[in-house]
């Protein structure tokens, strides 16, 4: 492969590197937005009503009070509100307002898992980058074998091209599978959020004073 083609090669996938990584940041910088907004305007005024009257029933708490337009809310508030499950969504109410609380561990926390997220997204592309490197090198190569013109192609070459290509798919399947989405519209991810949060409920509220 040419030197010219070479830096023509990485200049292309750097500008699109950096494109994806300004939506990326976006849309993290959205999601926190949102969060802050759903503890904020919900959970602080839930907990501080349910403190005034224990009695408080969620459901008809959140129906009186907020509407789908209210989009920074988790849909699986409203999954729950929809079946009527008031001590499910009280549970989940609760569990959220203490991990959204800005307690040091929940601030280190969220940090953290900024940095894996960062870590995640430049390790897939390191893997697209070499991948892309090597099979461009290989069309260029084909290129000029085709035109008679001798190459050092190599089938290493190939196979590590092939290899870092499926790293790259094999770290972003595994980059989404590990992200909490609070805010999936898929049913199967919200019945996973309402079931992990209601874990989470009865293994460690008692641990807290809210």
């Amino acid at each position: 492969m040419q030197s010219k083609d070479t830096y023509e090669l990485i200049g292309v996938i750097s500008g699109i590197v950096a494109i994806i990584a300004t939506y990326f940041n976006n849309g993290y910088k959205k999601n926190e937005k949102m969060a802050e907004d759903y503890f904020e305007l919900l959970l602080v005024p839930y907990v501080c009503d349910y403190k005034n009257n224990n009695t408080l029933n969620a459901v008809k708490y959140i129906k009186k009070n907020y509407t789908q337009k209210c989009y920074f809310i988790p849909k699986y508030i409203f999954y729950l509100v929809k079946y009527n499950k008031k001590v499910e969504l009280h549970k989940i109410l609760m569990v959220d307002y203490i991990w959204s609380y800005p307690t040091g561990n929940n601030i280190m926390s969220n940090i953290l898992d900024k940095m894996y997220r960062i870590v995640s997204f430049i390790q897939s592309f390191a893997c697209i980058f070499g991948g892309l490197f090597i099979v461009f090198k290989v069309l260029i190569i084909i290129e000029t074998l085709i035109s008679g013109t001798v190459n050092d192609f190599t089938l290493p070459d190939l196979l590590l091209g092939f290899i870092l290509i499926i790293l790259f798919f094999t770290l972003i399947k595994h980059s989404f599978q590990s992200i909490e989405d609070n805010y999936s519209l898929s049913k199967k991810q919200i019945e996973k959020n309402v079931k992990k949060k209601l874990k989470k409920y009865d293994k460690d509220y008692n641990k807290y004073y809210v």
